[in-house]
């Protein structure tokens, strides 16, 4: 990899609450989440994680956990930007998306919310973003340049 994962694995804050502007998340199988959903400022991928990582965090990397907030949270919180970009990438087009936090993303996993027919690699695209579908939000591959929302995690103690 060409270290586009560093940073956040050793170097985001772990905070006792959440920062202003995030919101705590607590269920009793995933523990409390920081998370901060960003609709009017749309970024690129890459730049959408740099202000994460100014934070104190990272994108929000997909997983059983942290998915079903996704889904609630982004549906309310649409503003100018109605599609997130969430912490996972791919080096090659066609290969497996690997988190922020180094997890590899299996098409079959349990926490697979792939849209159907995706990741498909189209034109070069490579960075993981939550796009809704018909009012349900799926992940999907998208180019990495494009800007558009994101979604930010702090992590808790």
């Amino acid at each position: 990899m060409d270290g586009w994962m560093d940073g956040c694995m050793d170097g985001c804050m772990e905070v006792v609450q959440c920062p202003n502007g995030y919101t705590t998340y607590e269920s009793e199988k995933c523990g409390r989440l920081c998370v901060r959903y960003e609709s009017n400022q749309c970024k690129s991928w890459f730049d959408a994680r740099q202000t994460c990582q100014i934070e104190g965090g990272d994108l929000m990397a997909p997983s059983e956990c942290s998915y079903p907030f996704f889904r609630e949270q982004a549906s309310l919180n649409e503003g100018n930007c109605s599609h997130f970009w969430i912490g996972g990438r791919t080096e090659t087009p066609g290969s497996n998306y690997v988190t922020v936090k180094g997890d590899v993303i299996l098409q079959d996993s349990s926490f697979s919310y792939w849209s159907i027919g995706q990741p498909d690699g189209l034109g070069g695209e490579s960075c993981l973003e939550m796009r809704s579908y018909f009012n349900n939000y799926l992940m999907n591959d998208y180019h990495c340049q494009v800007k558009q929302g994101f979604i930010c995690q702090v992590f808790l103690k």
